[in-house]
């Protein structure tokens, strides 16, 4: 269900912890199928406060459903090109808001969570930065939300409605 009120913020801010944080060990199993490892304030933040279900929009997922995630998402599957994201705004000369064509997949880039609708959110793991991407006609459409997660974070927990930004 897409999130279209008026006058109030669209997900309410949560402050309790639905899951226990994640072990260390499932969080290197998920480096290891992602092939890339997690920003360090992602990473603290699953094995210290919680294990997914907290955050923007429905939250981040827990890290065991990451990988099935993967399999699950459309982009992922479709995906016969990893491309990487830097080089490819560079070449392309993006903008804000850029579109990667549907036989092709930015590389290094984390699901930190569903908005409905087909929208998510991910942080590019080289370069710390948030994007919130939707599936178009003939690809993917991705807008730079936060530079950082703590930018990101830093929005949500101050109330700021994150998706409206």
């Amino acid at each position: 269900m897409c999130h279209q009120s008026r006058g109030r913020p669209r997900f309410p801010l949560q402050t309790e912890f639905e899951y226990p944080p994640a072990s260390e060990k499932d969080v290197v199993a998920e480096e290891e199928a992602l092939g890339y490892p997690l920003p360090p304030l992602l990473r603290t933040l699953y094995t210290q406060v919680a294990n997914g279900g907290f955050g923007p929009g429905y939250g981040l997922p827990q890290i065991q459903d990451h990988v099935l995630r993967k399999s699950d998402d459309s982009a992922w599957e479709r995906s016969s090109r990893p491309v990487n994201l830097a080089i490819y705004l560079r070449k392309t000369s993006a903008s804000a808001t850029f579109a990667v064509p549907d036989y092709a997949w930015p590389d290094n880039l984390f699901w930190l969570c569903h908005w409905g609708c087909g929208i998510v959110s991910y942080v590019d793991c080289v370069s710390g930065h948030i994007f919130r991407g939707g599936l178009e006609r003939n690809g993917y459409i991705f807008r730079h939300e936060a530079d950082s997660l703590y930018e990101w974070f830093d929005l949500w927990l101050n109330g700021v409605d994150v998706w409206a930004e």
